[in-house]
Parts: C-alpha cells; structure tokens; sequence
C-alpha cells in the first residue's frame, strides 16, 4: 500500500518505478481517503505478479523516496 498526494502523474510514477524494477502488476485499487493528520491522500493498493523480493524492495526505497509519498510504504507478502 502507498499513501500518496491525490494529484495527476503520481500513479503513473509508482508504476513506473516498479516498472523499472520489473515487478509486474496484477491489480491495482485507488479510493478517494484522507487518511488522519494528511491533506488529500490516498491510499493505493497495489497486487503484483510473483516477484522478486529484491526486486520489490527497491522499488520501495525509490517510491518512498518520491516528495508524493505521505506515509511509509506497507509490503506484505503473499504465499
């Protein structure tokens, strides 16, 4: 899951990042939120294909790193 500023582009850079990082996305659901204590965020739940690990942690540290990012980036794995 990503938190991020509800602004055009940023969807499109997340994926992109992951993208880059070969990590294959299976669904994607974005709801309109404002999470406590944010101005316009909103969480975006990202599916992948089986992956790997590596892979997906880098693309956390370059989506976390992306100004848009509001909160902390959740992984979980799924077996």
């Amino acid at each position: 899951r990503v938190t991020t500023l509800d602004k055009p582009g940023v969807l499109a850079r997340v994926t992109g990042i992951l993208g880059r990082h070969n990590v294959s996305i299976a669904s994607v659901y974005q709801d309109t939120f404002d999470a406590p204590g944010t101005r316009r965020s909103v969480p975006i739940v990202l599916l992948s294909h089986q992956t790997r690990e590596a892979d997906i942690a880098a693309s956390v540290r370059a989506i976390d790193a992306l100004p848009s990012i509001r909160a902390k980036t959740v992984v979980l794995r799924m077996e």
